[in-house]
């Protein structure tokens, strides 16, 4: 357990530097999947789902000062409602609203060449 005056105190991230930190981690992991995998999710998912595995993995250790420094919130009756009601949202767009779009009808293979 680390007390205010433990020398390995985790010292929280300033909230102006997480959205360009969030921003440099997205782009870096929007580059890499383009540079590594050329032909697509379903050419190779089991190593796109390792790759995205490591970004978790880096993300969650990037932030840890932000999620150590995160004070739970006070009324959770009303932050348990609101996730349920925007997930119920989610699924009810999912089930209901979504199936009564346009077939999608693809006319050519989509593959950037140069």
């Amino acid at each position: 357990m680390m007390t205010i005056n433990s020398p390995h105190e985790i010292r929280s991230t300033p909230s102006i530097f997480v959205i360009p930190q969030i921003a440099a981690l997205w782009i870096a992991s929007d580059l890499g999947y383009y540079i590594l995998f050329s032909g697509g999710y379903d050419t190779e998912p089991v190593r796109i789902t390792l790759y995205y595995v490591f970004w978790l993995v880096l993300t969650a250790f990037s932030f840890r000062s932000v999620y150590y420094a995160w004070k739970p919130m006070v009324n959770r009756l009303l932050a348990y409602t609101v996730l349920c009601a925007g997930s119920a949202g989610i699924v009810l767009y999912i089930t209901y609203i979504l199936p009564h779009f346009p077939a999608i009808v693809w006319t050519k293979f989509w593959r950037f060449t140069n």
